[in-house]
């Protein structure tokens, strides 16, 4: 004779979730739960890696056949690195040496007076430290506004946030 005591099929539904196959570990919603998690980061890390090489090359574009020219990667690595709006570095760029054809040497910014780097890479990050160490991580012109960088009237910072909004609808 069964001495087995007999479960109903409504107890059995409401007990605990199987356990994994061998018995050991949590059950397959605990499998899922996490099979979803690393999706979502995969996911997650493939947008960001398209949005930054978008952004590298809406900068390369922008700056196609200037002195500037296959900066893209350099200025998305420093931006990245201060929090400091990509797009404002080339566009400020173009509004104070038409994109380094007119200023001192490697200093497209008008950082200075008369300040000059040994490269643009060493520009590129100058001004990135700059922008971060006076306004923080600037997302636009308009917070760069005050006697030590860009003084009212404001055509500047209009100018500024035309260029940046044009290289963000670049493709």
């Amino acid at each position: 004779m069964d001495t087995t005591p007999a479960v109903s099929s409504e107890a059995a539904a409401t007990s605990a979730p199987a356990p994994s196959p061998g018995g050991i570990g949590p059950g397959p919603h605990v499998h899922h739960e996490f099979v979803s998690y690393c999706i979502h980061e995969v996911v997650a890390k493939e947008e960001a890696r398209q949005a930054r090489e978008r952004q590298v090359r809406q900068v390369d574009t922008y700056l196609a056949g200037s002195p500037m020219a296959n900066l893209g990667e350099c200025i998305v690595a420093n931006a990245e690195r201060t929090g400091v709006n990509y797009a404002l570095c080339p566009a400020i760029a173009q509004a104070e040496s038409s994109k380094g054809r007119v200023c001192p040497p490697y200093n497209a910014w008008g950082m200075g007076p008369g300040m000059s780097f040994s490269s643009w890479e060493h520009g590129v990050e100058r001004f990135f430290n700059n922008v971060l160490s006076h306004w923080g991580p600037a997302q636009s012109a308009h917070e760069l506004v005050n006697p030590d960088y860009c003084c009212p009237p404001y055509p500047w910072c209009n100018n500024v946030e035309g260029q940046a909004e044009h290289i963000r609808s670049l493709p």
